[in-house]
């Protein structure tokens, strides 16, 4: 992915998070866009892997204790639920992307890095 096609995508995706993450969680997140460094183990790295028109990958981390709290519903795999929702702001991002630039890319899997506990 070009720096610019990066750029843009992480601009997209920080809209859309920010909408789809207001709507879905029980409490107010807060977003960092922090340079690349390795997933430590004090962090979850979920990877969404982007292919079309735009070709790479996007990784996003959450503090592992995110995990400990139920922002995603009472009863449910935080993790799991997490990957669910990081995966359709994946897919929103490149959909706001198709639409803003008219590239078309899609989204074809999200990996977990680092997990504490599967």
């Amino acid at each position: 992915m070009s720096a610019a096609g990066k750029a843009n995508f992480l601009r997209a995706w920080q809209t859309v998070a920010g909408q789809l993450f207001e709507q879905a969680l029980a409490g107010a997140p807060k977003l960092l866009d922090t340079l690349p460094r390795p997933a430590s183990c004090a962090m979850a790295a979920f990877t969404a892997v982007v292919e079309g028109d735009l070709t790479g990958s996007f990784t996003m981390q959450i503090e592992e204790s995110v995990f400990d709290a139920p922002l995603l519903g009472e009863g449910i795999d935080q993790r799991a639920a997490w990957g669910d929702l990081l995966h359709e702001c994946a897919d929103a991002a490149a959909g706001a992307i198709e639409h803003e630039y008219g590239t078309v890319s899609h989204i074809v899997g999200l990996r977990v890095r680092c997990p504490k506990a599967e």
